[in-house]
């Protein structure tokens, strides 16, 4: 974690991220070197608060942000105008925080059950 020498307004810590990956096929493993920036002065975020907040947001990317954008196929949605691509990204959400709830963790098998079986989705939100 370096504090950085720059007139950069805001600009308070920059940090290195170290990433080892192995891949599950072939055991080759790669290294690869991350950098950061935050607002966050070092005495109000240390290095592994900084690494809890990565982690934290990657929480969320890999949990909503993916489902919506490959499970809902979200970027490829056509609603573009007015409030309306606020409205079913509210909706994504909500259906994805309902199943969440509900003990689902398989959310792409989960909607093709719906498909299947709509009314197992009518009683998901009427419990």
């Amino acid at each position: 974690m370096l504090t950085p020498d720059t007139d950069w307004p805001g600009l308070a810590q920059v940090y290195e991220y170290h990433i080892k990956r192995q891949h599950t096929q072939t055991g080759e493993i790669t290294h690869y070197k991350q950098y950061g920036i935050t607002s966050l002065l070092p005495e109000k975020a240390s290095a592994e608060d900084l690494l809890k907040l990565r982690r934290e947001h990657w929480t969320i990317e890999n949990k909503l942000h993916w489902v919506r954008d490959v499970i809902f196929d979200e970027d490829a949605s056509q609603a573009r105008t007015g409030s309306i691509p606020h409205v079913m990204a509210a909706l994504r959400n909500t259906a994805i925080s309902l199943l969440r709830f509900a003990g689902r963790t398989k959310i792409s098998q989960t909607l093709r059950e719906f498909a299947d079986r709509p009314k197992l989705a009518v009683n998901l939100i009427q419990s």
